[in-house]
């Protein structure tokens, strides 16, 4: 299969290696899609600490299951899915209690085992999230940057504001302006002012979206 790889510093190829084979409780993706991350740009500079090469880049993604070995999920082939790409032992104090994210032996994909940058990927069953069938792939990919601007704005004090200001007009933070939309009124100031009136379109065009679709599950 055809994969991107990360070969050394400066040095991503688009070369053939093996197909996967599939373990228990794991399930084989065809990728649909497939974002480079601004982490991905450090690894192929060569300026991560953990990544090292031959590696397949790429966590945030989406694909159909092509198969699936596991007795314990409803999931089937041809879901479209995403996948949470934290890699976590499940056996210490803090996974076990709900933060597997700062588990000490936390790995990702794409960063310390081969990611999605590929044809297929490879991936525990219970990482996978199901995602609508009719949603468009490049929507499913970022999926998981945009759960990282949901969380940013579930930890704000949204119920008492009425200006949001971010600083850096970074990818996560163009997620987070239209997600601030259904908690705030349309009024988000960006420090970046070249990006001012563009990231206000943006707001107002997701923020109306959401009002219409509302009012159609109203009706």
């Amino acid at each position: 299969m055809l994969a991107a790889r990360y070969l050394g510093p400066g040095r991503i190829e688009s070369i053939q290696i093996p197909k996967l084979e599939v373990g228990d409780e794991e399930a084989l993706l065809k990728v649909e899609a497939c974002g480079f991350c601004g982490s991905d740009l450090g690894i192929v500079a060569g300026v991560h600490p953990r990544a090292k090469a031959p590696l397949t880049l790429g966590h945030e993604f989406c694909g159909r299951i092509e198969r699936i070995h596991s007795a314990r999920t409803n999931l089937k082939e041809g879901d479209l899915v995403t996948a949470y790409p934290l890699i976590s032992c499940g056996r210490c104090h803090v996974c076990r209690t709900g933060a597997a994210h700062v588990c000490r032996e936390l790995r990702l994909y794409g960063f310390d085992v081969d990611g999605a940058m590929a044809e297929y990927v490879r991936l525990p069953v219970n990482s996978l999230l199901r995602l609508p069938n009719d949603m468009s792939p490049l929507v499913g990919a970022v999926v998981e940057p945009l759960a990282v601007a949901v969380h940013g704005v579930s930890l704000a004090p949204t119920e008492t504001a009425s200006t949001a200001v971010v600083m850096g007009a970074g990818p996560s933070a163009w997620h987070w302006q239209p997600d601030s939309a259904w908690t705030l009124s349309p009024r988000v100031q960006n420090s970046n002012r070249l990006l001012k009136r563009r990231l206000r379109a943006m707001v107002w065009t997701w923020y109306l979206n959401a009002r219409a679709s509302r009012a159609r599950r109203k009706t």
